[in-house]
């Protein structure tokens, strides 16, 4: 089974992320693929996407608060929009500092993907 590549922190929260293919560099760029599974899935879910897209883009897949091998934490106010929110902006300031992303949410990871979007710092860090 894939490991997590590394581990991303956000406030108390320790986010595992798993990526595929080259990471982009000045001299080969590539476009940052970031997916974001639903609750109670696993960035794993996206394993097969991945391994399919790996040759063309990095691919980035990351298990949300509570999730598989991220930091679980108890109480309803850690799983609102706005701490998903920094999660996946905290994963996109380590993965792609210097460049947009392209987002693929499902469940949960496209609702909250979809409001990160629309605000502001989502507009910053992310392409489509």
């Amino acid at each position: 089974m894939h490991q997590p590549d590394l581990f991303v922190q956000n406030a108390n929260v320790k986010l595992a992320v798993y990526t595929w293919g080259e990471k982009p560099t000045p001299e080969q760029p590539r476009e940052v693929l970031v997916f974001a599974h639903g609750f109670p899935d696993r960035a794993l879910f996206w394993e097969k996407v991945a391994k399919q897209l790996e040759q063309d883009f990095y691919v980035v897949a990351f298990d949300m608060r509570g999730c598989a091998e991220s930091s679980h934490i108890t109480g309803y106010k850690h799983y609102r929009f706005a701490p998903l929110i920094a999660d996946l902006y905290a994963v996109i300031d380590a993965i792609s500092p210097h460049q947009k992303v392209h987002l693929i949410g499902h469940d949960w990871g496209g609702i909250y993907g979809w409001n990160a979007i629309n605000e502001s710092e989502g507009a910053r860090r992310i392409a489509s």
